[in-house]
């Protein structure tokens, strides 16, 4: 079953490869020739007029409308599901009205006119990641402005019950440390972490970016990406047990060998053997 969490790790990762919004598309690298179809073929249709006003921006770039999307991050993970927003709601497992934040990976909707679910993006858990329009592209915004939410079949919603770890942010010359919306360096920057700073590791599978979730001096956590390599990490529970059983055996084992220095210390000085 495909973890929702992924769905989400996804979608920020394309958020960080600058997408760009093309009406009816789904994952396709826009071209020259294809802008120049849809002006002289979809010049009447009112879906495609801001595709043929803003789409040249997008000449070179992977380019999705909202479902389209969606559509793509699924089929990457062996799930299909129609082509259109309003066909998507109709799918989905489970389905409301949002009264607080959805399960990260969750889709989320817009409704208008009491039953038309126009748009659709996905929450990555500090936003929705959205193929907005072909004058803006791919971007993330907030949840407030979303007004439902939908779970997919076959996917498991499940944030991390807890943290695998905690670690301490150690970078050079004591400086911030970037938590990202992507694993590159040119994504979206979500925060400076000061260092010192504490944190939680949601997943260390990837040896060069951890998955963290920061805990906001001023409330609220965000998750997101950090190089692994400027974090100092901490040991889980269970590998607190063993070291505090390791240390109480060696804090026994010195404390045997002192008694037996001073028994041979006290036998060379009296002269005798080392019977009390």
């Amino acid at each position: 079953m495909t973890n929702a969490i992924d769905i989400a790790r996804m979608a920020q990762d394309i958020l960080a490869q600058d997408w760009g919004y093309i009406y009816g598309t789904s994952g396709e690298k826009w071209t020259a020739s294809r802008q120049q179809e849809i002006t002289r073929t979809r010049w009447d249709d009112p879906d495609y007029a801001n595709s043929i006003q803003y789409g040249a921006q997008w000449i070179g770039h992977m380019v999705a409308d909202c479902s389209g999307l969606v559509c793509y991050i699924l089929r990457k993970h062996g799930i299909r599901l129609p082509h259109g927003s309003n066909s998507m709601w109709n799918e989905m497992r489970e389905k409301g009205k949002l009264s607080g934040e959805p399960p990260v990976g969750a889709l989320v909707y817009k409704l208008r006119n009491g039953s038309d679910f126009y748009h659709v993006g996905i929450f990555v858990g500090d936003g929705v990641v959205e193929a907005q329009g072909a004058k803006s592209g791919v971007v993330k915004s907030k949840l407030k402005s979303w007004t439902h939410y939908g779970l997919i079949r076959g996917v498991e919603y499940k944030m991390p019950e807890k943290a695998t770890k905690q670690a301490t942010v150690s970078t050079p010359n004591g400086g911030v440390l970037n938590l990202r919306a992507a694993k590159s360096t040119s994504s979206q920057r979500l925060a400076l972490i000061p260092n010192g700073t504490v944190v939680d590791v949601l997943d260390d599978s990837d040896v060069q970016w951890y998955w963290i979730r920061y805990h906001r001096p001023g409330g609220g956590d965000i998750d997101g990406f950090v190089v692994a390599a400027y974090l100092d990490e901490g040991v889980d529970a269970a590998d607190q047990t063993v070291s505090l059983a390791r240390i109480e055996a060696l804090e026994k084992r010195v404390a045997s060998i002192e008694q037996l220095l001073y028994k041979a210390t006290r036998a060379a000085t009296m002269g005798g053997d080392d019977r009390e």
